[in-house]
């Protein structure tokens, strides 16, 4: 269950940040957004790309989470 929660996390994450980059929608900043990605860069240097391209980064970060979770580990590290 919880590989599939990840697997549909980075599909979230691909689809709001590949729209995020068109143009289509505009990253907001929050608090947990500043202290975790990109959204520092946009909120203190006005660099609108930034927050998508960082959640892009953490993509294959989660893919590989989800897999270690659908083989039935608890943690990549195992």
């Amino acid at each position: 269950m919880a590989g599939a929660l990840l697997f549909a996390l980075a599909a979230f994450v691909a689809i709001t940040s590949v729209t995020s980059l068109l143009g289509y929608s505009e990253p907001k900043p929050t608090f947990l957004g500043i202290a975790s990605a990109g959204l520092a860069t946009d909120a203190i240097w006005h660099v609108k790309w930034a927050d998508s391209v960082a959640a892009l980064a953490v993509l294959p970060l989660i893919g590989w989470e989800g897999r270690e979770a659908m083989r039935g580990r608890t943690c990549g590290c195992c």
